[in-house]
Order: structure tokens, then sequence, then C-alpha cells
């Protein structure tokens, strides 16, 4: 399978599995749709949240984050090795950080032609939905 569709057919796997799941700190969040979308992937790495407890807010996520010895969501990317690239490399199925609420990082998955797949503040209920990136404005971005 070419290297393009096996990225399409991961984030049509996350789109599926995540949609309609309403935003929770905790069990249905940007970091653990990341996490599952890199399993998607074929990546078997740990941001290290898992040992760092559970959490129910973003100031949890935040002590989660500390807990887990990183200072924001990039740092757990990068220890867990991922490559970090020019947001203009980035292909579909790739990670993208955007400012988020509460001092935390948003994480989207780049589907192509100008959308992510990510969590809108305002829509939470809606599950992970296709975003558009002028809506999103990605600083960073993380080989998947």
């Amino acid at each position: 399978m070419h290297d393009l569709e096996r990225r399409a057919q991961a984030v049509r796997a996350t789109l599926s599995h995540w949609q309609g799941k309403p935003f929770a700190y905790g069990a249905v969040d940007c970091v653990k749709v990341g996490a599952w979308h890199l399993r998607q992937m074929g990546h078997h790495l740990t941001l290290g949240l898992a040992k760092a407890g559970t959490y129910r807010s973003a100031k949890g996520a935040k002590r989660a984050l500390t807990r887990a010895g990183h200072d924001s969501v990039a740092a757990a990317l990068l220890a867990a090795g991922l490559e970090q690239i020019p947001l203009a490399m980035a292909l579909p199925g790739d990670l993208v950080l955007a400012e988020g609420s509460h001092g935390l990082e948003s994480v989207g998955i780049l589907i192509g032609n100008g959308a992510i797949a990510g969590f809108h503040e305002d829509a939470p209920d809606a599950g992970l939905q296709v975003i558009r990136l002028n809506s999103f404005a990605p600083v960073e971005a993380w080989r998947a």
C-alpha cells in the first residue's frame, strides 16, 4: 500500500472511531485521540501520560503533563520520539499543534485540502470533527 493511502486510511479510521464522542478531558480529548491515531499509523510509543494518572480538567491535564516530566504537549511528542517538521512539510495523518485553551496546546490530525480532524471549542459535544485550517491555525507539525 502506498504511504499516502496508508495515511488516508488511518485518518478515516480515527475519524470513524472518535466522531460523535463528546469531548471529555482524560477520556476523549485531543491527546487521547492523537495517541490512538499514532497507533493507527503504526507507532508503538507512549506519551507518558498513562503513568501520570487520570485527569478530568484542563488543570488536571497540565498536572498530568508535569508528572510525566513534560512542560507541554509538544515536549511530550518530542520525548516520545516523534520528529518535529515544518508545517509546509506536513502530510495527511501528521499531527499538528495549535494554541489551545487553558494554556494547553490543541492537537489535530492533518486531513489535507486545508482541513484537520480535531475538537472545536464551540462544539465540544460534537466530538472529533473536520475543521478548516483557517479556524485551527496550527503552529507546529509532527511526523506521524
